[in-house]
């Protein structure tokens, strides 16, 4: 979560349209035998209510912790198309009447376990289908723009009694500092009795 890369990324990626920026989700991946290709599709739908266009929303990755291969499902992406024009349109539009990816679009992230490919949320992709007999097992990290609701609850995720057994760094990737907008002509978001929740970590009052 606290990848010094993966938050450099996010930083020069979503940093210019937040405050701070979170978490948005982490999990574990696996596709095992048999398994056919996910639907491709875009992670930033989920706030289908951004109106459009709209400023890059999220950047994820997906971990390799075998060595993904096309056989084994490796995921697939199509680069360029969170340039493409019916990235404005709603995610049935897409669906439905927006540019279809052909197999010439796609690309296969094939890495050795420890790599990872990194993609903006407006970026078309899922994960292949595993024609082999072992498990594709990988994990999918998420960073959101600091002021969207995030598609894990983590402060349930990860209470506030766990949140405080972590590095400072931790607790606000995880969403437990708040997002000062005031430089910036905003206000404050995630307050706690008119505090940072960080501090409040800190001194054992949360």
């Amino acid at each position: 979560m606290c990848n010094p890369v993966l938050l450099g990324l996010a930083d020069a990626v979503l940093g210019p349209n937040c405050a701070r920026f979170q978490l948005n989700i982490g999990h574990l991946l696996q596709r095992g035998p048999g398994a056919g290709d996910q639907w491709l599709h875009r992670d930033e739908a989920v706030w289908s209510d951004v109106p459009k266009p709209s400023p890059e929303l999220q950047l994820a990755s997906v971990i390799a912790f075998v060595d993904f291969t096309r056989a084994n499902g490796a995921t697939r992406v199509v680069p360029g198309s969170h340039r493409w024009p019916d990235r404005q349109l709603s995610p049935f539009e897409q669906m439905t009447s927006g540019r279809q990816p052909t197999e010439d679009d796609i690309a296969y992230a094939e890495m050795p376990a420890g790599s990872a490919v990194v993609y903006t949320g407006g970026t078309i992709h899922g994960g292949g289908a595993n024609s082999t007999d072992i498990a594709r097992r990988g994990a999918h990290l998420s960073y959101c723009l600091g002021w969207l609701r995030t598609e894990e609850n983590n402060y349930l995720s990860v209470p506030a009694d766990v949140a405080a057994t972590l590095p400072r760094q931790a607790q606000a990737v995880l969403g437990y500092a708040v997002h000062d907008s005031a430089p910036r002509g905003g206000g404050y978001l995630g307050m706690v009795r008119m505090q940072d929740p960080v501090e409040l970590l800190a001194r054992g009052e949360l």
